[in-house]
């Protein structure tokens, strides 16, 4: 994929990943936006002068071709709430909303330039509460609008021949360069904004949108598994909290240093089993509610606890492993929620843990946990940690590899990293490693992925 001039993944902070100078997010004099999760929440309220809400600020950026990407979702249409971006404070040289005009809204996808004063309707309207990833690709030089929506090409725009961008010659005596080379979730004149959330935007030199579109798009089933979540991020922390677990990066890694030690796992067991008869009933209660959080890795112990000459003990034990939530397989264990946080507030000092994680023997929806959150905590400081990992001898730990690795090394250094990984004995690696590698037009990956469409696994001819 392109490198980013601009990129914000809001994983709970307003850093700009690429380290780029001149750039930055603006939420000045405003308590809102938040973030909720791993994103950006913008509370539909138009924040006024002198700063709206939020302002991100690309300096570096020529904008004679470039492009933008964005996930989102919109809570609300309603009202002054249909705006989703905008170019520019004064002369709004760009900007999606729905519909054209507030005034008049047509309840379509809408583009505009230079303050409305070129407009163009997508025939496609947009539901609340659902997320998209927009994909825009603007070349002054040809003269055209590229487009993508949840990965499907939009009807293509031919800008006029006169056309030019206001902020690059500028509209007289209002243009304030700083502010109209700056991109805002709100539209100053109209005081239109955008109430929802943004998982990531990035800006990239060039019109790159196809490419960039194949690392923006939308895929409902991942959303479901990796960005709405069933469980809000607050009903997370109240289960960890539950579980006896800070909510807290610190905590949670311990936690799962913790989980994957089997040897400090029978001391956590042993000590709440004994802990099921002591003398405070706050203590046995605390006890009962870890022990059902693990799950299947206190089973063991539980029935031999059924036995116990303690009759508060027997009793609790055999009431737990009565329970149907503790028997229900699907019932997600307390770990799946600690890679929910980790994915939500991403930590580097979190990547030992969840490798080591990925070395015992996880579940299929554990596993995909693991490669989530080790695709959002890994940074450029890991990187020893991920070559190591690139060369274990389990597979799954190599795929988890390329995950992060996809995250944080630049093209040449993906490119000598998972060279040979092409031909790997394993695979769901091969495909991790040719996919990878394809975003920068490598003619061997093609090769590679093109053998693997006569895999006999239903699974890997699937993904290819």
């Amino acid at each position: 994929m392109p490198e980013a001039i601009a990129r914000f993944q809001f994983d709970g902070n307003e850093n700009e990943s690429t380290g780029k100078p001149g750039n930055g997010l603006l939420m000045d004099n405003h308590d809102y936006p938040t973030f909720r999760g791993n994103a950006l929440f913008g509370n539909g309220v138009y924040g006024g002068f002198p700063e709206q809400t939020p302002t991100i600020r690309t300096r570096s950026l020529d904008f004679r071709a470039f492009t933008i990407a964005l996930r989102f979702k919109a809570m609300s249409f309603k009202n002054g709430n249909n705006n989703i971006l905008s170019g520019g404070r004064y002369s709004r040289w760009i900007s999606f909303c729905i519909g054209a005009n507030i005034n008049n809204p047509s309840g379509n996808l809408t583009v505009t330039f230079n303050d409305q004063d070129f407009s163009h309707e997508y025939p496609l309207k947009l539901e609340v509460d659902k997320w998209y990833s927009l994909v825009c690709g603007v070349d002054l030089r040809r003269r055209t609008v590229t487009t993508y929506l949840n990965g499907d090409l939009l009807p293509s725009i031919k800008l006029p021949q006169d056309f030019w961008l206001r902020v690059l010659e500028g509209d007289g005596k209002l243009v304030r360069p700083a502010r109209e080379k700056s991109w805002h979730l709100a539209n100053y004149s109209t005081r239109q904004t955008l109430h929802g959330l943004i998982d990531e935007f990035a800006v990239f030199n060039g019109d790159v949108a196809s490419k960039v579109n194949e690392d923006y798009f939308v895929d409902p089933v991942l959303v479901d598994a990796l960005l709405d979540r069933q469980l809000e991020f607050l009903q997370i922390e109240r289960l960890l909290r539950v579980a006896g677990i800070q909510p807290s990066t610190e905590a949670v890694i311990q936690y799962l240093t913790l989980n994957n030690s089997n040897e400090e796992l029978g001391r956590q067991v042993a000590s709440l089993i004994q802990q099921l008869g002591d003398d405070s009933f706050h203590k046995r209660e605390d006890a009962s509610s870890r022990l059902r959080t693990l799950g299947p890795q206190a089973r063991k112990a539980l029935e031999a606890a059924r036995n116990s000459e303690d009759p508060e003990v027997a009793y609790r034990a055999t009431t737990i492993l009565n329970d149907p939530d503790f028997q229900t397989p699907a019932a997600p264990p307390i770990v799946i929620y600690a890679l929910d946080y980790l994915r939500a507030v991403p930590s580097p000092k979190a990547v030992a843990s969840l490798f080591a994680s990925i070395k015992r023997d996880t579940s299929p929806k554990q596993f995909a946990r693991v490669c989530a959150a080790l695709g959002r905590c890994a940074r450029p400081e890991n990187r020893d940690q991920i070559m190591k990992n690139l060369a274990s001898e389990n597979p799954r730990v190599r795929f988890a590899a390329i995950i992060a690795l996809d995250r944080v090394f630049d093209s040449a250094m993906k490119k000598k990293a998972l060279r040979s990984l092409l031909q790997d004995g394993d695979e769901l690696v091969r495909l991790a490693a040719a996919s990878s590698l394809l975003s920068d037009q490598d003619e061997e990956a093609a090769k590679v992925l093109a053998g693997l469409r006569d895999s006999p696994s239903f699974t890997i001819r699937f993904l290819v």
